[in-house]
């Protein structure tokens, strides 16, 4: 079984190398306390197994593991320790034993509560993996889970190689869990149906995220939206049945549809096992739809904030208008008024007057307009849509036809 590639070798180093200290690293790492240095008096004079304890301490602490190593492969740790603890004693020539060296590392196991990573831990570990799995098929995100599992365990995470078994049986059993279970619930129309996606090669780049979405709020552009969502709203639909049967979690979902876009359609069709494809187009498919959706619920918001917007201004010159008429229409009739009580003016001369100020051709459309100027806002408003109502038609039924506005989990859709 070939193992993944998980971690960068620098990741890898971060976790299972020794690690590299300065002093004041080596001041915080290698500091004692009173148990600690009650362990240093039980060796008695046996500097080299006490250094050797304090060298497995603080790399403990830095790293939460532990390892093997001869003091003058740490030699630079080493005589940091030497110095602070044993200025008078010479520089170990021996390596501790290994008897030695693993009773030191039982001793700081005890100090923290730790446990080995022994056959029964590990199989716990693939159980964890497994519903880690269930989560999110990333294997980056399977072994960081498994190395917090590790600590909150307090057990010594294993090697590296022995997570990487894990994390891979883990995503072989999850996968054929899925396709199993898609073969036999998924009917052979939806089965037919996801095939056609591969054998149609115009149709699955109309699909295509990154190439094909929508670009404007044109009308072109909106009507190209909307005869993709009718493409595969069927699949869509029965995604929608089957995907909490599969027990597929968002983040799975968007994880197998990337694997759709990520492959090509040529490396698809040589796929030998159909229901991953199935599976990968599946969630494909069923994320494609709510984000032609957002496209279109986006371009009907945006159509009818431009038609309100657009009906503001129209209302708002034509008030602007009628306010000025009516502003020159009372000043009008203010100056016929004052002609009836000025006295400089003939009774006879009267009616003259008036009608220098207002024509006697345009006298009674002056009245009427005086009478009940048309300050009714919503008039004007309702007025722009009646002359606009083709456009907006246009523009906006094909959006209200594909749209279901029902409240479901996912929101609106």
């Amino acid at each position: 079984m070939a193992r993944l590639s998980i971690l960068t070798p620098d990741e890898i180093n971060a976790l299972y190398a020794i690690p590299s200290l300065d002093d004041e690293e080596r001041s915080f790492l290698f500091t004692l306390d009173a148990d600690d240095i009650a362990v240093l008096d039980s060796f008695e004079n046996n500097t080299a197994r006490k250094v050797d304890y304090i060298l497995q301490l603080g790399y403990y602490r830095a790293v939460n593991y532990f390892f093997l190593f001869s003091f003058q492969k740490v030699k630079a740790d080493a005589v940091f320790i030497m110095r602070l603890y044993f200025p008078e004693e010479p520089f170990p020539k021996k390596q501790v034993s290994k008897n030695h060296h693993y009773r030191n590392r039982c001793e700081v196991m005890n100090k923290f509560g730790l446990k080995d990573a022994d056959t029964d831990f590990q199989s716990q570990l693939l159980k964890e993996a497994k519903e880690l799995v269930k989560r999110h098929a990333l294997s980056r995100f399977v072994l960081e889970g498994l190395l917090v599992y590790c600590q909150q365990q307090n057990v010594i995470r294993p090697a590296y190689s022995s997570l990487q078994d894990i994390v891979t049986t883990a995503l072989r059993d999850e996968r054929n869990r899925l396709v199993n279970k898609l073969y036999t619930d998924a009917d052979k129309e939806l089965r037919a149906e996801l095939d056609k996606l591969l054998t149609n090669d115009e149709l699955f780049y109309n699909l295509t995220l990154l190439k094909k979405d929508q670009k404007n709020f044109s009308t072109t552009e909106i009507k190209n939206s909307v005869a993709k969502q009718q493409l595969i709203i069927g699949i869509y639909q029965k995604s929608q049945i089957l995907m909490p049967k599969l027990g597929l979690s968002e983040q799975n979902i968007i994880y197998y549809a990337n694997l759709a876009e990520f492959y090509t359609i040529q490396k698809l069709r040589r796929f030998t096992d159909k229901n991953l494809v199935r599976l990968y187009l599946l969630c494909y498919v069923h994320r494609r739809f709510l984000k032609i959706n957002d496209h279109l619920v986006s371009s009907l918001i945006q159509k009818m904030t431009k038609y309100a917007d657009d009906a503001n201004d129209y209302q708002r010159s034509k008030i602007e208008l009628i306010e000025n008429v009516d502003s020159k229409l009372r000043q009008q009739a203010c100056k016929v008024l004052a002609i009836n009580i000025d006295s400089g003016i003939p009774d006879e001369q009267v009616r003259a007057k008036a009608f220098e100020v207002v024509p006697e051709a345009d006298y009674k459309q002056f009245l009427n307009e005086f009478k009940k100027p048309n300050l009714d806002r919503d008039f004007y408003r309702w007025q722009y849509y009646g002359q606009q109502a083709l456009t907006i038609k246009r523009n906006m039924r094909p959006i209200f036809k594909v749209l279901d506005f029902s409240c479901t989990n996912d929101g609106l859709t």
